[in-house]
């Protein structure tokens, strides 16, 4: 068994939801799926609240000043542009057999996900390495550019039913 210890663990907020058209990049307007947004609630989920750096406010932009490189993402951002704009932040900074892994890949209802991966492929001309892993929604993408000498962990969720 592996146990990892110190995680650091980056949480982009999305509570601010005035512009939830711009942001979500479509009809799909229901505030009330993405309002469970209390960073307190969120802190009492965390095994390790002292390990958290919340970044409160619209993803990509909260996330500017990050220069880490990560081998682990986890993304559940329902959503076309969300989805969309975190591949690209973050495919960038992967290390070399990094993992992205996505939610909602093969969610029949959020197809914005599965489009978000294509359209980032055909963009960098690339092919990632996909794996089902096995809950019928989610899949892991395979990055290989080094080892990952530093564990740097990003959660980045529009709620925090994580």
């Amino acid at each position: 068994m592996i146990r990892l210890m110190g995680l650091t663990s980056l949480i982009s907020n999305m509570k601010k939801a005035l512009e939830i058209k711009r942001i979500l990049g479509g009809d799909f307007t229901n505030k009330e799926l993405f309002a469970d947004t209390d960073i307190d609630l969120l802190m009492r989920k965390m095994k390790y609240p002292d390990n958290i750096e919340i970044h409160k406010g619209y993803f990509p932009e909260t996330a500017i000043e990050i220069t880490d490189r990560f081998c682990f993402v986890n993304l559940d951002m329902d959503l076309y542009f969300p989805m969309y704009n975190a591949l690209s932040f973050f495919g960038d900074k992967m290390v070399s057999d990094g993992i992205i892994l996505l939610h909602d890949y093969f969610h029949s209802e959020l197809p914005g996900v599965k489009r978000a991966v294509q359209d980032y492929e055909i963009e960098r001309g690339v092919e990632i390495n996909k794996i089902t892993i096995g809950d019928g929604c989610s899949i892991a993408l395979l990055f290989n550019t080094a080892v990952c000498t530093k564990i740097k962990v990003f959660q980045v969720c529009i709620n925090t039913n994580i």
